[in-house]
């Protein structure tokens, strides 16, 4: 969401200056892309470092993401475990880093004094919790102007919604979700419907042009191609049993894959979560089977398709604004616990289990998209960044 909306602020004030500070998995994402981003590694010494070096060393797990170094995985346990002392005190700390791990951080100390350091005239986050939860706080309480940038449905009974604190400015996908904010409380003043600007590269011209060359270069012109975007499934832990939370995903995978076999003129695009990829097998090879990793834009593997299949991903929602028609596995165990359905927020057609899959997608391919008016063909970030600048005072 940060990056199109940085290239945005750049084309609109030239010379501007972005601090980005992007936190575990994002930091190599915004590397990758050009930025130079903050880590909790970097600002450590805005800490107590001598601290976070030896809690960071005794808590951090042992099993690491593998886009993650050691030295930044060591950072952000030991930088939030102090705050987590300073705000608890040293034993109740450590009972709740026993109990929730990284779910009991909220480094508000920390973040305090990251703005102290870098004065910035605006922060901008998204609708992530604890760190950027803690920024936004930090930056209400000093008088900084904020923005926040949501980017999927929010419903009444999420924790989004139920904030002591909220930014000066709220970025939501839809009126539908602006809704929801403004009956949880939230002033309508503070809310602006925009879209999700991690979307805009689904109408890039050149990003379109990828997708095509992929087709090409499989050699899948003509075919019908499905993707599944899957993700871990069946677990309430912060630490969950893989077995049972793979298990969903990969019959899914199983359903696909004999719909591929059953017919020449079919294939499919394989991408589990980008953070979750790791603990999926690659299954068998297949000429008309692809395995799309991390290294690729999720939407060149979108706009590769012709069906998108989801269990609650927001790819869901990304593949309905490019126009595809989308199947979403309302009964996945998942989307029941937390009670999301695609199909009920008009988005999606719904698979009622994994071996009426192959008919939905039949159907999907016959009657095209549910929600043609989701489309966007302009892109959000120009529009975000104003909101921005207009809160710096330099619009």
């Amino acid at each position: 969401m940060v990056l199109p909306v940085m290239k945005a602020l750049r084309e609109q004030q030239p010379g501007i200056v972005l601090e980005l500070i992007a936190l575990t998995t994002a930091h190599a994402a915004a590397t990758a892309a050009g930025e130079k981003p903050w880590g909790y590694a970097g600002l450590k010494h805005l800490a107590d470092p001598a601290f976070a070096d030896e809690w960071g060393s005794r808590l951090a797990p042992k099993q690491r993401h593998p886009t993650v170094t050691d030295e930044e995985t060591l950072a952000y346990v030991g930088v939030n475990f102090w705050d987590l002392v300073l705000q608890h005190g040293l034993d109740k700390a450590q009972a709740m880093h026993a109990q929730k791990e990284r779910f009991a951080y909220y480094p508000l100390h920390f973040f305090r004094r990251v703005l102290a350091h870098f004065r910035p005239d605006v922060v901008v986050a998204t609708v992530s919790p604890r760190s950027e939860e803690a920024a936004l706080q930090a930056a209400i309480e000093m008088g900084i102007p904020t923005l926040s940038m949501t980017d999927f449905y929010l419903r009444a009974f999420d924790p989004y919604c139920k904030r002591a604190h909220y930014a000066d400015r709220i970025t939501v996908v839809n009126e539908m979700v602006r809704q929801t904010l403004q009956d949880c409380g939230v002033p309508a003043r503070k809310l602006r419907v925009t879209g999700n600007p991690a979307f805009d590269s689904l109408a890039d011209p050149a990003r379109q042009a990828q997708a095509q060359a992929l087709r090409e270069r499989l050699g899948w012109k003509g075919k019908s191609v499905v993707l599944w975007a899957g993700h871990l499934d069946d677990y309430t832990s912060i630490t969950p049993d893989l077995a049972s939370a793979t298990a969903y995903p990969l019959q899914v995978e199983a359903e696909l894959r004999r719909w591929v076999d059953a017919d020449a003129n079919r294939a499919l695009i394989i991408r589990y979560h980008p953070n979750e990829m790791h603990h999926f097998p690659p299954g068998p090879a297949h000429p008309r089977v692809f395995l799309s990793t991390r290294a690729q834009h999720v939407h060149e593997a979108i706009l590769a398709s012709d069906v998108v299949v989801v269990q609650m991903s927001t790819v869901g929602l990304e593949g309905a604004v490019a126009g595809k028609p989308v199947v979403a596995m309302v009964n996945s165990p998942h989307s029941l616990r937390v009670d999301f359905n695609y199909e009920k927020l008009g988005v999606a057609y719904a698979a009622p289990d994994i071996a009426g899959l192959p008919a939905v997608i039949e159907r999907a391919l016959r009657e095209g998209t549910v929600a043609p008016d989701l489309a966007r063909p302009q892109p959000v970030a120009p529009i975000i960044a104003q909101e921005i600048l207009a809160l710096a005072g330099r619009a």
